[in-house]
């Protein structure tokens, strides 16, 4: 309960709302208070509506587009064609290769001179000198007998000679192995090879290379120049030894013949 304090008079207010004169005893009827809440019912209807939104689309920039890039396909190499025959075929068929003979005249070394060892380091340094600057394996290094992986050491005057055949690679001309060979870079190897071999600095020495179509080449060939092969000549070679028809050695003949003189030089035939 509440109480409060008057002048001369105490009074409390009860908790139903009545008042009590506590000091002096008297009472009142409790004040009844009444309250009356209303309450307002509202109804809210709402009404879908629809709204429609346009948009303009902007051009695609290369910064909006995404590339896909496809996988490169597979690029299938055609061989080289001779006529009918690939180039391995064709080489596979003629039967050999052009050749350069090699004579090397080193004056600054007596062949007397020389021991059976030293001649035979000299075979050995040359023999890999001379593959490894025409850029042949060194079985195809032979010397005067058809040896391969050889080479023959003989004397001429007061000076030791050296000589070789040598089976150029596919597609390399006298001229270029003459170069190979004759360079001053090959010379510095061959006289570091002769000097390593004989025990003493050499520097004297001519290089002489030449075209040395090799015994089985003239032979098959009939010995025919080998600046002038004619298509006869060709055609008679290919019809015998590449089992070729007539027609297909013709057409071979012609994919070789550049210049189209109706012959064939080195750098025609040995494609």
């Amino acid at each position: 309960s509440t109480t409060a304090t008057g002048s001369s008079t105490k009074f409390v207010v009860d908790g139903e709302g009545g008042l009590q004169d506590v000091g002096n005893g008297l009472s009142r009827e409790p004040l009844k208070i009444s309250t009356t809440l209303t309450v307002t019912s509202t109804t809210l209807t709402t009404t879908p509506t629809t709204s429609t939104i346009t948009t303009t689309p902007k051009p695609l920039t290369s910064e909006h587009v995404l590339v896909v890039q496809a996988p490169p396909l597979p690029t299938t190499t055609m061989a080289p064609m001779i006529g009918p025959l690939t180039v391995d075929q064709y080489r596979l068929a003629l039967g050999h290769r052009e050749h350069a003979g090699v004579e090397i005249i080193i004056s600054d070394v007596a062949y007397s001179d020389l021991t059976e060892i030293s001649r035979g380091k000299l075979q050995s340094q040359l023999i890999d000198t001379i593959a490894q600057k025409v850029g042949v394996p060194i079985a195809q290094i032979r010397d005067q007998k058809g040896i391969a992986t050889a080479i023959t050491v003989a004397g001429v005057g007061h000076n030791t000679a050296v000589a070789c055949s040598v089976g150029l690679p596919y597609g390399m001309t006298l001229d270029q192995a003459k170069v190979a060979l004759t360079s001053f870079e090959s010379k510095q190897l061959i006289a570091a090879a002769v000097t390593s071999a004989v025990g003493k600095k050499v520097e004297h020495f001519d290089i002489m290379p030449w075209v040395d179509r090799g015994e089985d080449v003239a032979d098959r060939l009939n010995a025919i120049s080998p600046d002038e092969i004619t298509q006869s000549d060709f055609l008679n070679y290919a019809l015998e030894h590449m089992s070729l028809t007539r027609a297909q050695a013709t057409s071979v003949f012609e994919a070789l013949d550049k210049n189209e003189d109706q012959q064939l030089n080195d750098k025609e035939l040995f494609v």
